[in-house]
């Protein structure tokens, strides 16, 4: 869990990019719920797939057609890596996987055409040459991609079924018991040397596809991988995604990770259903400790969400949603939020973020990663949850990673760190914003929301932004109704 659980990716809206990357075939389905973060040793690897990328974003926006042609071969794709194992395994083909079989080498060829029309050059899109296969099973040169055992596969077995052609005549013909009888009997014996000879010939030509079978698992791959690119390319250009820089990992101040409007896809989503806009956000953080506080309801957590979002499809080998994006190789992506809890192993909110936070600490002393402690110490008393934290800070930012931190805790520290903090309704006019409340009864929240200012400053203060009080008293609780 170097890179978040399922249930975090779910929560910060990795799950929600995947599932709306529309993959048509199954192996492009799975390398899309499967694609893993690239390891720093393999940044080469990681800049190639941006780049393959941004190959096909270019040519579907260049040629539009080229998404519907590739998209037709790719829906007649099925998947029969099934198959070739048995064939590896020395099983005899039937006349279906035959008939499979030389439909796909077909396809292998037309998808092969099609795409080298593209002019994309991606190393990984390599078709192996499986035209042979085709051609065997295609002994009448009919170049249609339906199968039969042919006569012509065997001078034997065309006699046998033109005799048995002739016999089932006469059968049609007679009208004697015994002697309709005694046909029967030899038609029997005439199909069961007629089944042999197609098994003897189904055993030949799964021998000779054999050879094949590693070029056609390999086309297979790159089928799939061909999928799985132009999936992408679809989504994050329809989705006005951008593709990330990548910081060298130099380990000085200019490999800042830098995000410039961004936003979280998923919660952006959800607020234009309530007809509501999700505010874009500029967002710089250090190595070291950067420390985002602010006020309730100002959306630190959405920040932190879409902050731990970008950097895992950044590094995933996917595009980012933001203006312009500068974003790190990282070796782990940790985060402690408000939704962990270890209920099976009957831990409280709080001993499970410090039995997570252990494993973050253990971590850091190795490798460089990103850190998100959302609201860290949330679940005890203020006084030592305050301490726990200060201690959190001096540790990690003597440490190479990238950590994050909101806190609601006043008067932390913020020596050797940057602070950044939510506007919120810092810069509002109270007093009118409570008159307007109070000629709108029963939308005090709507207006407290539509009035918030959810972008981010960095500040020098070390004090938190006190507004429940205010935010409470905006929404009709004070002290005259305790």
């Amino acid at each position: 869990m170097r890179f978040l659980s399922k249930e975090q990716k779910k929560k910060i809206g990795y799950e929600y990019i995947l599932d709306n990357i529309n993959t048509v075939t199954n192996v492009g389905a799975e390398l899309k719920y499967n694609s893993k973060p690239f390891t720093i040793e393999n940044k080469s690897a990681l800049a190639k797939e941006l780049e393959n990328t941004e190959k096909f974003i270019d040519c579907i926006t260049k040629n539009k057609e080229m998404e519907s042609e590739l998209g037709f071969f790719l829906c007649k794709f099925k998947d029969l890596r099934a198959t070739f194992s048995k064939v590896k395994k020395g099983s005899i083909l039937d006349e279906i996987e035959l008939f499979e079989i030389k439909s796909f080498s077909k396809l292998c060829n037309d998808i092969s055409i099609e795409y080298s029309k593209t002019g994309i050059d991606v190393d990984a899109i390599c078709f192996r040459d499986v035209k042979p296969v085709f051609r065997i099973l295609d002994p009448d040169n009919l170049n249609i991609d339906t199968f039969f055992i042919y006569d012509s596969y065997s001078p034997d077995l065309k006699e046998t079924r033109f005799k048995r052609t002739q016999l089932e005549l006469r059968i049609s013909q007679t009208n004697d018991p015994d002697t309709r009888s005694s046909l029967l009997s030899e038609r029997m014996e005439i199909v069961s040397k007629e089944h042999e000879l197609e098994f003897e010939i189904k055993k030949e030509l799964t021998t000779k596809i054999k050879t094949y079978i590693d070029a056609l698992v390999q086309n297979t791959d790159v089928i799939g991988y061909m999928d799985f690119l132009l999936a992408k390319a679809k989504y994050f250009k329809a989705s006005n995604a951008v593709k990330p820089e990548i910081v060298e990992d130099s380990n000085d101040i200019g490999d800042a990770l830098e995000l410039y409007k961004t936003y979280n896809p998923y919660y952006s989503d959800i607020m234009a259903r309530k007809h509501k806009t999700m505010t874009a956000l500029d967002i710089t953080i250090q190595r070291g400790v950067t420390l985002l506080t602010g006020a309730n309801m100002g959306g630190k957590s959405i920040c932190m969400k879409t902050v731990a979002l970008n950097v895992l499809l950044a590094n995933s080998g996917m595009y980012v949603y933001a203006d312009s994006a500068r974003i790190p190789m990282v070796d782990f992506l940790y985060m402690i939020s408000d939704d962990l809890q270890n209920v099976e192993s009957g831990l409280s909110t709080f001993g499970a973020e410090i039995m997570y936070l252990k494993k973050i600490i253990a971590a850091s002393k190795h490798k460089n990663g990103l850190i998100i402690l959302d609201e860290l110490a949330r679940g005890t008393n203020p006084h030592e949850g305050k301490i726990l934290l200060q201690a959190v800070i001096e540790f990690f930012k003597k440490q190479k990673s990238y950590t994050f931190i909101s806190t609601h805790f006043d008067g932390i520290p913020c020596d050797d760190i940057i602070h950044l903090q939510v506007v919120g309704i810092s810069k509002i006019n109270f007093e009118k914003l409570s008159q307007l409340i109070d000629l709108n009864k029963g939308k005090a929240l709507d207006i407290i929301q539509e009035y918030m200012d959810y972008s981010i400053e960095e500040t020098e203060a070390n004090e938190v932004p006190q507004n429940a009080l205010q935010i409470a008293k905006l929404l009709g609780l004070d002290s005259r109704s305790l």
